[in-house]
């Protein structure tokens, strides 16, 4: 075969199967929850009007994104294009898009939260690639992550959740391959996605210190932390008249979760299959987490396993104390880690095709 032909080949073949694979976990996600149109503190109408209450007002992105570009689209070709395609018509959960006099701008951040998904299946595929992975585990690693994450969103799904996805595996990618100058970028715009992105910066720390010495990634990380956190301030100022508070406090509904098992009496449906309940999403997904453990910690590379750790560490008091009760969406900060554990899972199964190995 020509080798020309065969490297075109394998660029339409990849697009094709990230496209399909984004398709799915996107439209698992739209076809629960919207674009976060179940409360009516933080619908995308609510983040338009600036009428959202915090801390879902912070994030500020795709919304802003979305509106600057329908304010020089004409009105007339916005029609048209809404004809085409509302997606409200087709999933009831984003009925309240009709209700908005941003439909063009809804749709938008329809699109972007798309192609977040999509464009994050390819820089994973990087990601493990650089790490030493084949190409057969480098696809089919990050599209396990991927059909998984609707079951993740178990009490909610927003906008902001697949670009959270993007620029963590953008970061952690540029860490890799030392891209610095873009690294501060994609800072920049995570933190004004969604303000969890400033302890993503903290659990890079392993990432770059096996790159660079003890005195460089600290300084690397403490300037990023800053950055993150200067952006942080700017948005929390910006918004202080905004109802809600900075942070919600949601110990008391996690332990009522733990010792009442209220989740497990709300009913729900993933992928049009219908679930016992939520509590049973969130019982697959932690005994996903805890298996994947298991079987890959022993051959991870010591640097992953740093990461993992230092993840954990501020992940699950933080879930504990601000996020809302059994969403397993808001351990993001164990993303990445997830696929390379996948990855090295596969490695398993796949052993005589297989070469994931990093540095110890």
């Amino acid at each position: 075969m020509n080798t020309k032909f065969k490297s075109i080949s394998n660029i339409i073949y990849l697009f094709i199967i990230f496209w399909v694979i984004a398709s799915a976990s996107f439209s698992g996600s739209i076809s629960k929850w919207g674009l976060g149109e179940n409360d009516d503190r933080f619908t995308p109408d609510a983040i338009f009007n600036n009428t959202a209450h915090k801390p879902f007002i912070y994030r500020q992105l795709v919304p802003q994104i979305a509106v600057h570009i329908e304010n020089v689209i004409p009105a007339t070709l916005q029609q048209v294009i809404l004809k085409r395609f509302n997606p409200a018509d087709y999933y009831v959960a984003s009925q309240k898009m009709n209700q908005t006099l941003h439909k063009f701008a809804y749709l938008l951040m329809y699109i972007v939260s798309f192609f977040c998904i999509f464009f994050s299946l390819y820089i994973l595929r990087l990601t493990l690639i650089n790490l030493g992975c084949n190409n057969i585990i480098a696809i089919f690693a990050p599209t396990i992550m991927a059909l998984f994450f609707p079951y993740f969103q178990t009490n909610g799904g927003h906008y902001y959740d697949y670009p959270e996805i993007l620029f963590m595996a953008a970061a952690f990618l540029c860490t890799i391959k030392e891209k610095y100058s873009l690294l501060v970028v994609i800072t920049i715009l995570a933190t004004l996605n969604k303000e969890t992105y400033f302890f993503f910066i903290i659990v890079l720390f392993p990432i770059m210190k096996h790159k660079l010495t003890m005195k460089k990634a600290l300084f690397g990380i403490s300037g990023l932390v800053i950055l993150s956190g200067i952006f942080n301030v700017i948005l929390k100022y910006m918004y202080l008249s905004s109802p809600g508070g900075v942070f919600e406090f949601h110990l008391y509904d996690n332990w009522d979760l733990l010792t009442h098992f209220t989740i497990y009496r709300q009913h729900d449906l993933t992928y049009g299959i219908p679930n016992l309940s939520r509590g049973s999403e969130l019982v697959l997904s932690m005994i996903f987490f805890v298996m994947l453990f298991i079987s890959t910690w022993q051959t991870i590379p010591n640097f992953i396993k740093n990461h993992i750790r230092l993840a954990l560490i501020i992940n699950i008091p933080l879930y504990f104390l601000f996020c809302y009760a059994g969403e397993v969406r808001d351990l993001s900060l164990l993303y990445v880690g997830i696929v390379i554990m996948v990855a090295y899972l596969l490695e398993q199964y796949i052993p005589q095709q297989s070469n994931v190995r990093g540095d110890e």
